[in-house]
């Protein structure tokens, strides 16, 4: 269930969500905070594919590994603002732009081969 969970760790932002509660957390992709250049070389071949998808399992793994460890859902840290956010409010938010993402690729997808409402 974590995984389903937490499956959107591996967005691009997601990093700094985790980082929120204290875990030193490099990003995969966007040098520096740029995340411009996260898109820079994304090519439909094989290794920039599969690449994507290590990274995503990756980060599955990451927070399979944090929630486990975790003593429950309280447990706190601090966003960047200095408002105090629990690990809960980051796993909602983590099902929210899961959610958000899968509909952007289903609307690319429909654009593609014109499948709708299904």
């Amino acid at each position: 269930m974590v995984a389903v969970l937490c499956a959107c760790v591996g967005c691009l932002a997601c990093r700094s969500w985790w980082c929120a509660l204290g875990e030193v957390a490099a990003h995969h992709f966007g040098e520096g905070g740029d995340w411009d250049t996260a898109f820079e070389g994304a090519t439909p071949d094989d290794a920039c594919v599969e690449d994507a998808w290590r990274a995503w399992r990756d980060e599955v793994d990451f927070a399979e590994r944090y929630v486990d460890g975790a003593v429950d859902l309280e447990q706190t840290g601090t966003m960047r603002d200095g408002q105090p956010i629990s690990l809960r409010e980051v796993l909602v938010h983590m099902i929210e732009e899961y959610a958000r993402h899968c509909g952007h690729a289903d609307l690319i997808r429909e654009r593609i081969d014109g499948r709708i409402g299904q």
